[in-house]
């Protein structure tokens, strides 16, 4: 009986891992991205907060920051503190006041065929 070794490098399984976690991101941005959508009702106009989609994609702040900073860089949403609040010393800015708008990339995204990728 001949059996074969199993062939596959360390280096293989590292680069299986990477594309894994960048594909994981990628559908969990798109998520993201529809879960503000449907948050601002599709409207540019309109806002939700950093704290409204935590809640609602059920995810951590920490991936939620990963996620929206890359939906930022690419233009899909717009980020908003209002200057009253920039401007005030002695309140710390939180999730209920970082606001999400969503822009014409980012909805057209959305109004894409289901199967389109993050970032193309």
């Amino acid at each position: 009986m001949n059996m074969k070794k199993n062939t596959m490098s360390y280096s293989t399984l590292r680069d299986s891992e990477a594309k894994t976690q960048v594909n994981f991101y990628n559908d969990l941005a798109i998520k993201t991205l529809r879960c503000i959508g449907m948050l601002t009702s599709y409207d540019l106009d309109k806002f939700t907060t950093i704290s409204k989609t935590k809640s609602t994609m059920g995810i951590n702040f920490n991936a939620l920051a990963k996620i929206i900073s890359a939906l930022r860089s690419t233009e899909y949403v717009r980020l908003h503190i209002d200057d009253d609040l920039k401007n005030n010393k002695n309140r710390e800015i939180g999730p209920d006041d970082l606001k999400i708008y969503l822009t014409n990339n980012g909805l057209r995204l959305i109004l894409k065929d289901s199967n389109t990728s993050f970032g193309k």
